[in-house]
């Protein structure tokens, strides 16, 4: 509250109190208060009394308030007047002059008395602006841009005044700084410091008394793309036509691509792939340019077009090269002669045309042009009629406006045909007996350089081949082409001139023989456990001249003789123990004639054999308390890795060992002779009662069991199988 007395009128004066009772963001309501005082009063006035109260210079008129009343000497102050008064805020706190005065009429103390005093009020609050409304941006040029936006100025008599605005920009995505702050009156601003080829960023704010607005949306606008700093045109393959670009624009939506074939004087539009491939080019020297597009952005957008970025020049059309002529190195006369060649078109344009160009035996040229496409040119067989030599050359034409170069010149060599004629076989023969005899003759004026005969079974499949020196001209073919009986074979000759031309023949025959009786063939074993197989020929019907032997069994095929006469024998060392095996006999009659007989048997034995030497020819054999025991191991290593598994890997190189292990009862006799036989070999085979059998080395223990008698042991490590050296 603020106080104040007015100036005093005989025993009396005024005073005022004023305050403020209530305020809003913009008023506040001050009351003042009229007072009268006495001093040292002695007399009673009830009438003529007036008082007044104003505010802020409001001038108001006195009102009549009754008496007043004081005893004679007493101090009395009492409320004359009250009023209330709304005063507006300003933008700072102010103090407000407020006035009070008590007017006395019609008595000894007439008068009038006023006092003042003032009243702080604070400023009115004020809230941060709203921010430009309908901001928007346009292009006008390269280096201006023009930027328009309406006052949002709701508010603006009361608690949101907007002082001015700021205008931020940013260039090339860095964050917009302050450009130009302008007064609350503008709605426009002419940014005239931009340049082409950049991105500006542009956003507004308000501000005021009550601070800085929120920014507006952030609106981008868009100067023309540079030109490309270099262009440069190369060929990623024949047929297409590449673009790269260095220093291109930073700001693109799209490329336009031309392409000139005149050296800039005209252009067209060419097409590009994302890479800036071109897959179909013009045809010819071609210069290629390239520009930028890309939306000026805000409001009215329009395309800009940046500047043209021209390239170096390309060839997509040039000269072929030689093309890759093909001909025979020789044909014989009377034959006809293709001449054929690959064009080599660097641009891989299509052949349009070609020229054969061809010298003669006789030294004369021709040239014949061949159209289109074609690569290949047929001469007729009367131009080789005489021998000689003969050139050709070869070049092409395509979409180029000019021949290619010539090939370099291929040679023919055109020489007589040789001919063969074979007096045996005939063709269709029947051969009845071996050997087939082969005899021919041929006629060439170079002479034979190479040749060659087989023999084909029906199946095509060759059974006999031989390649007999340049002069020969007969031989014999045996058994060893192992003719089978009631087939169809054909005889091929080939042969090659020293003028490097070359003929074949074929000659068809067949074989119609009888074949021979079976032989008698008898198998025995002898107390070493070794087979005899002896082989008598039939003596009747047709005899068989020679027996081959051969054992068949789990084991495979092994030829025990061949060319056994009637009568022979052949002796298997090793035949196997307690199991079911065969021999074959093959008897060849004198024709050639073949007959496989099979005879099987079993080799039964209550012992296990021991045999030594090249032959296998030294046997022993175990009769006595037979043990046996057979070991295999492996080749391979377990090592623990640090892999999450608490068991080891195992890793093996593929080698086994295995060791066979036997025991017997023997005879002192029967002991030094087994102990002689280890000492004089250090390796055997074994013959097992199952009939398994095996090679290896052999080493042999003893101890003395009873009198006469050694408990023997023998150890077996097998090696890698052979049968022995049987002769």
């Amino acid at each position: 509250m603020s106080s104040a007395w007015g100036n005093q009128v005989e025993r009396w004066r005024a005073g005022i109190n004023a305050w403020v009772t209530s305020e809003t963001d913009t008023t506040a309501t001050i009351r003042v208060e009229a007072v009268w005082q006495s001093v040292a009063w002695g007399y009673n006035v009830s009438n003529g009394v007036s008082a007044f109260c104003d505010c802020d210079g409001s001038d108001t008129p006195y009102v009549g308030t009754g008496g007043v009343y004081a005893s004679n000497g007493e101090t009395r102050t009492i409320s004359m007047y009250t009023r209330d008064f709304v005063v507006p805020k300003t933008g700072s706190d102010r103090d407000v002059r407020c006035g009070a005065g008590v007017r006395l009429a019609g008595g000894y103390h007439d008068g009038t008395s006023r006092a003042y005093c003032t009243v702080r009020i604070s400023h009115r609050t004020w809230y941060q602006p709203r921010r430009p409304a309908s901001f928007a941006a346009k292009r006008s040029s390269d280096t201006s841009q023009s930027l328009t936006w309406a006052g949002d100025y709701t508010g603006l008599d009361g608690g949101y005044p907007w002082s001015g605005v700021y205008v931020d920009r940013g260039r090339d995505g860095a964050t917009p700084s302050n450009l130009a702050t302008l007064g609350w009156a503008a709605t426009n601003y002419s940014d005239n410091s931009t340049e082409a080829g950049h991105r500006y960023d542009y956003r507004l704010y308000s501000y005021g008394p009550g601070g800085t607005s929120q920014a507006t949306d952030t609106l981008t606008l868009y100067t023309t793309p540079i030109a490309c700093a270099l262009l440069e045109a190369y060929k990623p393959t024949v047929t297409t036509v590449g673009l790269r670009a260095t220093g291109a624009p930073a700001y693109v939506d799209s490329w336009e691509f031309q392409a000139s074939t005149d050296g800039g004087a005209t252009w067209a539009d060419a097409a590009f792939d994302g890479d800036w491939v071109c897959a179909d080019p013009p045809k010819g020297t071609v210069r290629f340019r390239v520009r930028a597009l890309k939306s000026s952005g805000g409001s009215s957008p329009v395309t800009l077009y940046g500047a043209w970025a021209e390239s170096n020049d390309v060839a997509t059309l040039c000269a072929p090269l030689a093309p890759l002529v093909s001909v025979p190195d020789v044909v014989a006369t009377g034959t006809a002669l293709t001449i054929a060649w690959a064009p080599n078109h660097p641009d891989a344009t299509a052949q349009s045309m070609a020229q054969v160009e061809v010298t003669d035996q006789t030294g004369a040229t021709t040239t014949t042009d061949v159209a289109g496409a074609e690569t290949t040119l047929v001469r007729p067989a009367a131009s080789q009629a005489a021998a000689g030599s003969i050139r050709v050359r070869v070049r092409t034409h395509g979409e180029y406006d000019a021949w290619g170069e010539w090939s370099s010149y291929a040679i023919v060599r055109v020489a007589v045909a040789p001919r063969v004629a074979f007096s045996a076989p005939t063709e269709g023969m029947t051969l009845a007996a071996l050997p087939l005899s082969v005899a021919w003759a041929v006629t060439d004026e170079t002479g034979v350089s190479e040749q060659s005969l087989s023999i084909a079974g029906p199946s095509g499949a060759t059974v006999w081949s031989a390649s007999p020196g340049k002069g020969i001209r007969s031989l014999t073919v045996g058994s060893e082409a192992g003719f089978l009986n009631s087939t169809d074979y054909t005889l091929n000759y080939s042969m090659r001139a020293g003028s490097g031309l070359t003929l074949t023949k074929a000659i068809a025959f067949k074989t119609r023989w009888a074949s021979p009786d079976a032989p008698d063939v008898s198998v025995t074993f002898d107390s070493s456990l070794a087979a005899h197989v002896r082989v008598t020929a039939a003596t009747t019907g047709i005899a068989a001249v020679s027996f081959d032997v051969a054992r068949v069994s789990g084991g495979g095929r092994l030829q025990l003789g061949t060319g056994l006469e009637s009568g022979h024998e052949v002796i298997d060392r090793l035949a196997p123990l307690n199991v079911a095996y065969s021999y074959e006999v093959t008897a060849r009659a004198a024709t050639g004639a073949t007959l496989v007989t099979t005879t099987t048997v079993t080799n039964e034995a209550g012992a296990a054999a021991l045999n030594f030497g090249r032959d296998a020819g030294e046997c022993w054999l175990g009769l006595y308390d037979p043990g046996h025991s057979k070991d295999v191991s492996h080749d391979a290593t377990a090592v623990h890795l640090f892999n999450g598994n608490d068991l080891p890997e195992v890793y093996t190189t593929g080698e086994r060992d295995v060791t066979r292990s036997y025991s017997f009862s023997v005879g002192e006799p029967d002991f030094k002779r087994l102990d002689a036989m280890c000492n004089a070999h250090p390796y055997g085979w074994v013959r097992e009662h199952d009939g398994e059998r095996a090679f290896g080395i052999v080493s042999v223990s003893s101890s003395r069991s009873a009198p006469g008698w050694r408990s023997v042991s023998l150890k077996f490590t097998d090696c890698s199988w052979r049968e022995p050296n049987v002769g």
